[in-house]
């Protein structure tokens, strides 16, 4: 678990003891997202509120990296920074930010493989060599995510009329992306050329990311599970 201070603690569900903790500087002021943590290959990987990157030894605690995305030294930095979930995929992490900053990170050494200039605190969804995120401003992007280039980048907000409209999360699933919308729309998007093919209602305010379990889609509100056909 971690808290806000950058406090990483490793307890044991046996009889609820603390086999060790690691931190960072502490900040002062506190960051406006959760903090992802990831777990593979016997390393806990997690991001602090400085948009620090820190790599752990899952038995001993200890830092084996840490690499940076953002480089101010300023604490307001850090209370603006809005990063995605970190997402591991063929000993490659991936994380973006809304400072206009995406990176493939090797989890072996935490050296930077590329990054990209995109603006968007979404979580990435890696498929086989592609990955797939989506802008603040609403820009549906294809990278390979084998050397960070981008193969396609479309608008999927151009039949939105309130321009204050912002994606809140997305799925892709076989041959279409599924958009959340901060207004409670989502928009079913062709992954073959990036157009988006249809808006559904499904709530009044913002709602979740999808997720599908077996064959099902599910969206979360504030008060509801929505089951989507």
């Amino acid at each position: 678990m971690i808290d806000f201070e950058n406090v990483l603690r490793c307890i044991s569900i046996k009889n609820g003891e603390e086999i060790w903790k690691f931190s960072t500087e502490k900040s002062y002021i506190k960051s406006q997202r959760k903090l992802s943590l990831i777990i593979q290959n016997g390393l806990v990987v997690f991001m602090d509120t400085f948009g620090d990157v820190n790599a752990l030894d899952i038995n001993s605690g200890n830092l084996l990296w840490q690499t940076q995305t953002i480089n101010e030294d300023i604490y307001e930095s850090a209370f603006l920074l809005k990063s995605s979930r970190l997402i591991y995929d063929n000993n490659v992490i991936y994380i973006s930010n809304n400072e206009n900053k995406f990176f493939a990170i090797d989890s072996r050494n935490g050296l930077i493989k590329w990054k990209q200039k995109i603006n968007s605190y979404i979580e990435p969804s890696v498929i086989e060599n592609l990955v797939f995120t989506i802008s603040e401003q609403g820009y549906f992007v294809i990278i390979d995510k084998t050397n960070g280039n981008i193969l396609r980048s479309t608008s999927i907000l151009d039949s939105v009329k309130d321009k204050n409209v912002y994606p809140t999360g997305f799925i892709v699933a076989k041959d279409f992306a599924y958009v959340s919308l901060s207004n409670g729309r989502l928009i079913k998007v062709n992954t073959m050329d990036g157009k988006a093919k249809d808006i559904i209602k499904i709530d009044g305010d913002k709602i979740s990311r999808p997720y599908i379990l077996g064959k099902n889609m599910y969206i979360l509100t504030d008060d509801a599970i929505i089951k989507v056909e």
